[in-house]
Parts: C-alpha cells; structure tokens; sequence
C-alpha cells in the first residue's frame, strides 16, 4: 500500500511539473505572437520593427548605468550652456551702458553748443 502512495506522490509531481511547462510555454507563444503582431502593425505604419513593440522583462542594471551617466553628462552641458549664456547677457549689459553713456554725453555736449 505504501508503494502505491509514493508511486502516487511521484505520479502528481511529475504531472504538476508537466502542467507548469505546459503553461509557461503556451505563456511564450502568447507573448511572441503580441510582439510578432505589434512589429507588423508598426511596419505597416512605417516605423522600423521593434521601436514600440521591443521589451524586456527585466531590463538590464548596466543601460541603467549608462542612461544615468549620459543625463549626468548632459547636465552639465547644460550648466555650462546657462553659464556661457550669462556671461554673454552680462557683456551684453555691458555694452548697452556704455553706450547709453555714450549717447548721454553726445546729448550733453550738444545742449551745451545749444547754450552756447
């Protein structure tokens, strides 16, 4: 009797194993066919296959690591963008003062010929 509950013991793990193969491939299939059917819909809108459709389950540590270094990098651009573009508003400044000086002593000196 007890060769008989371990036969059956044996008998359900093997099937159980079976279900759960069977499943997860049928899961596999399901998914290509999506991903088969998102990459014809983007040709057909004429995208290049695998712009929408491509994903991963679990998307790797080391594009993580390179995204972050190049927004880094692209921060710092950024920072010396608004930096040089100070620089520039401020001559610009400047320039406009002085010739604002300019211009005031122009109009002095000919109210004074004016006067005169």
């Amino acid at each position: 009797m007890s060769e008989y509950i371990g036969l059956f013991i044996i008998a359900i793990i093997f099937g159980s194993i079976t279900v759960w193969v069977v499943i997860d491939s049928k899961e596999n299939i399901k998914k290509k066919k999506i991903d088969a059917a998102l990459r014809m819909a983007e040709m057909d809108k004429g995208y290049e296959p695998g712009t929408y459709s491509e994903y991963r389950d679990q998307p790797s540590r080391r594009g993580k690591v390179k995204r972050l270094h190049q927004e880094m990098e692209e921060e710092k651009d950024r920072a010396r963008q608004k930096e040089l573009e100070r620089e520039r508003l401020k001559q610009g400044i400047g320039d406009l003062e002085r010739r604002l000086d300019n211009i005031q002593t122009i109009m002095d000196g000919r109210k004074e010929e004016k006067k005169a």
